[in-house]
């Protein structure tokens, strides 16, 4: 039924602020075709009647249906054989000039309107409901309904305009329970059932791996469920909201979980546009042995050693049950596998070493990641990690051009590059650059060295940040680059035996030479002298005799250790 509220001013020249009320009849309800009411109090004057007025619309207009002049009648039977929707309400008509005369509250020929469930939801082994307030005035009570086996049974009755009631009796770590909520008038009338409403209830397998979480749907809200949330609490401590999902699944399946430590669940529903929430039950596991994954698993270095072989770190946690454990390396063809490695036995070493031997890390940079699985089916891999590649060239007999390729690592910041000259076994620390900087010009004095050959490396120093807030320190090492410097000549044009330059010698800047030959001819090509060493000199003689002054012509060839050769021709003049 519906509320309408009436006021009927009698007087309205001057305040009714001022002036006493003519109590109306406490209309209770209408049943049937009987209207019922309790009696009013007033003594301001002789009673007159109780006027009863009513109309087919709730806006009226509103006509005298009847004035009951006894002042001990408490009900009036409108026969309504057609059922039509019929609006009443009472006054009391008492000789009192001048005082106001009120209203009773409007009610209509239908049963109380329904009041409608806004949730359900457990609390512990209890269950809330929460409705809203019939809008019929008549309500004056609330009857709880339940769904048991036996079918929908009322289980108390609630008086007032409460609109809460808690079931101390429910069973929600057993079943998920159903609830109606009727409103009651004082004429034992009640409201029509509304929508069923029904609690979560939430059950869960522990496996080795995980704890599989299932549940049924909440039932009742007209607008659906807009999400639903996976709450966990750990070891007793408090809960946290831990995974938030649509509105239409029903299962989950958590694998956060740790060798130990003990867990609770509960699932939370949040209805569409109003919020409303409702929790299911919560189910607990005692520590159970879980297999644990892997959750860390990173690398700590890459870097090139003997024979351009890969020396490869990495870490993991050490709880973790492997399965497998790769190894990959890409290169120009791509991500490769190159290990299937041996599985440490538990616990595992947190620091770990595997060397590339088949590595050629003098061609290019090489890219490793270390792919792990877990014996619960989860795959993890590394971030990439690459080597230092490093080339040079010689700009000319004193310099050489070095330039390489950035060290990266996941969560790696390069301090600086070191550049180490290599020369006879011997390493010599030439410089450093900062970590932005990939290149560098070394300026030095052949003859100091004795070496054709220079051999070079690089050096990369800096840490590894992780995201946990620890750090470590790494040295990555490059490639071994070998510059050969340029094999120079150097010749006089002229000789004068007795005079200044009194022999011809050439000067060579090289490396270690291993075969050497000098050769001079005449003009007729035929040869006057030669030498198979860089230290034997033309003093313009031939088997001890001197030759006449003139144009001679001379052929150097040399070969080094490392295998490089030269060869210079030209003339020279003899002076007498």
């Amino acid at each position: 039924m519906k509320k309408f509220l009436f006021a009927i001013i009698l007087v309205g020249s001057f305040p009714c602020f001022s002036k006493a009320q003519i109590i109306p009849p406490d209309f209770l309800c209408v049943k049937g075709d009987t209207l019922f009411w309790d009696l009013p109090a007033n003594s301001c004057g002789p009673f007159l009647s109780y006027d009863i007025f009513t109309s087919d619309n709730s806006n009226g207009p509103y006509t005298l249906l009847t004035s009951i002049t006894d002042p001990l009648i408490d009900f009036f039977h409108h026969p309504n054989p057609a059922g039509l929707q019929q609006y009443y309400y009472l006054v009391s008509n008492f000789d009192c000039p001048g005082q106001v005369q009120l209203a009773s509250d409007t009610l209509d020929s239908r049963p109380p309107e329904v009041s409608p469930l806004k949730s359900i939801t457990v609390q512990g082994t209890d269950i809330l409901l929460n409705w809203q307030a019939s809008p019929s005035p008549e309500v004056f009570a609330h009857i709880i309904y339940r769904r048991d086996p036996i079918g929908v049974i009322p289980i108390d009755t609630v008086f007032g305009m409460v609109t809460t009631y808690t079931d101390p009796n429910a069973e929600p770590d057993m079943e998920s329970e159903g609830y109606f909520v009727n409103a009651l008038d004082r004429c034992g009338s009640t409201s029509i059932f509304d929508q069923e409403h029904k609690t979560i209830f939430l059950e869960g397998t522990p496996t080795n791996c995980s704890v599989e979480l299932n549940w049924n749907l909440y039932q009742g809200w007209n607008a659906g469920t807009a999400s639903q949330e996976v709450w966990v609490s750990v070891n007793g401590n408090a809960p946290f909201m831990f995974k938030s999902l649509g509105g239409s699944v029903s299962s989950f399946d958590f694998r956060d979980v740790n060798d130990g430590d003990s867990y609770c669940f509960f699932l939370q529903a949040i209805e569409n546009g109003s919020g409303e929430t409702s929790r299911s039950n919560e189910i607990c596991f005692a520590t159970l042995p879980f297999s644990q994954p892997v959750n860390e698993l990173y690398i700590s270095n890459v870097s090139v050693g003997a024979n351009n072989s890969v020396t490869v770190d990495w870490g993991i946690n050490a709880n973790a049950d492997l399965e497998l454990l790769e190894i990959f390396r890409n290169d120009t063809s791509g991500f490769l596998e190159i290990a299937n490695t041996e599985l440490p036995t538990s616990p595992l070493p947190v620091s770990n070493q595997f060397l590339d031997v088949n590595a050629d890390a003098g061609n290019g940079p090489l890219t490793y990641q270390v792919h792990a699985l877990d014996s619960c089916g989860n795959e993890l891999a590394t971030a990439p990690a690459t080597t230092i590649f490093l080339t040079g060239n010689s700009l000319d007999l004193s310099t050489s051009q070095l330039n390489w390729t950035p060290f990266l690592i996941d969560n790696g910041f390069v301090d600086e590059y070191k550049i180490i000259r290599f020369v006879n076994g011997s390493e010599t620390v030439i410089g450093s650059v900062p970590g932005s900087q990939l290149s560098f010009e070394d300026a030095f004095d052949l003859n100091a060295i004795g070496s054709g050959t220079i051999c070079y490396f690089i050096q990369a120093r800096g840490d590894i940040a992780f995201p946990n807030g620890t750090s470590i320190n790494f040295v990555s090492r490059s490639n071994i680059a070998c510059l050969d410097q340029a094999i120079r000549i150097f010749t006089p044009n002229a000789l004068a035996p007795d005079g200044f330059n009194q022999e011809f010698k050439p000067v060579i800047l090289s490396g270690n030479i291993a075969q050497y030959e000098m050769q001079i001819f005449d003009r007729y090509g035929s040869i006057v002298f030669s030498a198979d060493s860089p230290s034997e000199a033309w003093k313009g003689k031939r088997d001890g005799k001197k030759l006449p002054q003139g144009v001679y012509i001379f052929r150097i060839y040399l070969k080094l250790e490392n295998g490089k050769e030269a060869e210079k021709k030209g003339h020279v003049l003899l002076l007498r």
